[in-house]
């Protein structure tokens, strides 16, 4: 009698598991004749909003450009300084003065493509005078340059101010500030 309780157990458990395996719906494609999902369609204001959105981040990329470009002559100065000071203590700098030989040439080759940005920005086709959008397809293509434009110059300055960055923090790793007294 045990085993023939066993196998009724194990009979119900094998159709429990099968039972389970059996989907409760079925899935149906939509018609030719089906409305379209209502999420599948754009919203015009939607795309109008992250347009001005879009725009208007950029646009700020580029104010922070013109800044960083403002303060670049005193930037140089003053690693040009910290290099004559090294020098004249008899320290091996020459790490520093490569990268910022690369990082000069570096920034001149990103103003023509900062020159580009700022004057999309100034044009602002697509856009009005407060950032909103007026054509939607202008609009577009102006966000798309101009963030291509912002990359190619974010490429063009990154890697020599990386390498900057990284010469000088060798530099001050190999030569410490001595400790005030």
């Amino acid at each position: 009698m045990k085993t023939l309780v066993q196998k009724l157990l194990f009979i119900f458990t094998l159709l429990a598991l099968v039972l389970l395996a059996v989907p409760a719906q079925s899935a149906l494609a939509a018609g030719p004749h089906d409305p379209p999902n209502p999420a599948a369609t754009p919203d015009p204001e939607r795309a109008k909003t992250r347009l001005e959105w879009a725009f208007a981040n950029q646009k700020l990329t580029v104010q922070r450009i013109a800044l960083n470009l403002e303060y670049q002559d005193e930037f140089i100065a003053r690693i040009e300084e910290l290099v004559a000071k090294a020098k004249e203590n008899g320290k091996d700098v020459s790490a520093i003065e490569t990268a910022l030989a690369n990082y000069k040439q570096a920034v001149e080759a990103s103003q023509p493509l900062y020159e580009q940005a700022a004057k999309l920005v100034q044009t602002h086709n697509g856009f009005d005078a407060n950032g909103k959008v007026t054509d939607v397809e202008k609009a577009r293509e102006t966000v798309k340059t101009l963030g291509e434009t912002l990359k190619q110059h974010r490429e063009t300055l990154g890697e020599a101010a990386k390498a900057l960055h990284e010469a000088l923090k060798a530099f001050r790793d190999a030569n410490p500030r001595p400790p005030k007294p």
